[in-house]
């Protein structure tokens, strides 16, 4: 709230000693810690009325019920639902035996056979081919 740095607190030491006195200031400054004392239990007490008049009306409860609606929002349910199955448990890794097995059986035969070649004798692009422009000849 404030910012007092040192060299305002040397100056405000200063200035207590030059008006008030070196005879009466330690008499001051138990005043002013004395008062300090009383401000802050009544401001502990203010905030103690408050909470306990918050906790009275039933605050507590209406912050439940918003939460609750909030929890109904379609996005915090989409969210909800994705975290919850990334936290399931997924079905067991395979082991190293498992993979090398898979990776070495015979792959099925496919539904449909390949294309045949064409008749020119220039194979054709396939369907998955990149075309590329002809490099420039030199």
């Amino acid at each position: 709230m404030f910012e007092i740095g040192w060299s305002e607190l040397l100056l405000i030491a200063v200035v207590a000693i030059i008006v008030i006195g070196p005879k009466e200031l330690p008499g001051v400054l138990r005043g002013l810690g004395r008062a300090m004392n009383r401000f802050r239990r009544s401001a502990d007490d203010f905030r103690r009325q408050f909470e306990d008049s918050v906790r009275d009306t039933g605050f507590d409860d209406i912050q439940r019920d918003l939460r609750s609606v909030a929890d109904m929002h379609p996005a915090n349910q989409i969210r909800n639902s994705i975290n919850a199955a990334m936290q399931e448990p997924s079905s067991r890794p395979a082991s190293p035996s498992e993979f090398d097995a898979a990776r070495q059986a015979p792959e099925p035969p496919s539904a449909s056979p390949a294309p045949p070649a064409p008749p020119t004798g220039e194979q054709q692009p396939g369907p998955d081919a990149i075309s590329a422009p002809a490099p420039p000849r030199v």
